[in-house]
C-alpha cells in the first residue's frame, strides 16, 4: 500500500494528465469503416430508435488493455461541450461515443 503523500502524488498525476488527454481530445477524431457504420445503421433501424456504439478502453487483458465496446442510447444533442467528459463522432448516421480518457490510449496505440 502506498503511503498517503505518495498517494495524492499519483493523484495529482493522474489528474493533470486526464486533463492533458481531455484537452487534446478535442481536436482528435477516429476513422470508422464502412462495415462498422452498416452495423451501427442496422442496428439503429432494427431497434427503432438511434442507437451509438460506446468504445472504452479498460485495464486489463494480456497486454494490459481490453477494449469494451456496448450499445446505447445517445444524448439528444450529441455535441461536445466544456463539461462532457465523451466525444461523439459520426459518419453516415453512424454514432460513435469515446470518453477522453479512452480516445487518448486509442490515439496513442501502436498498429
Amino acid at each position: 500500500m502506498l503511503p498517503a503523500r505518495a498517494y495524492l502524488r499519483v493523484l495529482a498525476r493522474s489528474a493533470q494528465t486526464y486533463r492533458l488527454y481531455a484537452t487534446e481530445a478535442k481536436s482528435w477524431n477516429i476513422g470508422l469503416t464502412q462495415s462498422c457504420v452498416d452495423r451501427i445503421n442496422f442496428l439503429t433501424k432494427s431497434k427503432g430508435h438511434q442507437v451509438a456504439l460506446r468504445v472504452t478502453v479498460d485495464g486489463g487483458g494480456c497486454s494490459g488493455f481490453q477494449y469494451v465496446f456496448s450499445l446505447e442510447n445517445p444524448p439528444p444533442n450529441s455535441e461536445k461541450n466544456e463539461n462532457d467528459d465523451d466525444n461523439y463522432f459520426t459518419r453516415e448516421g453512424a454514432k460513435v461515443i469515446v470518453d477522453n480518457l479512452s480516445l487518448a490510449y486509442i490515439k496513442r496505440r501502436k498498429n
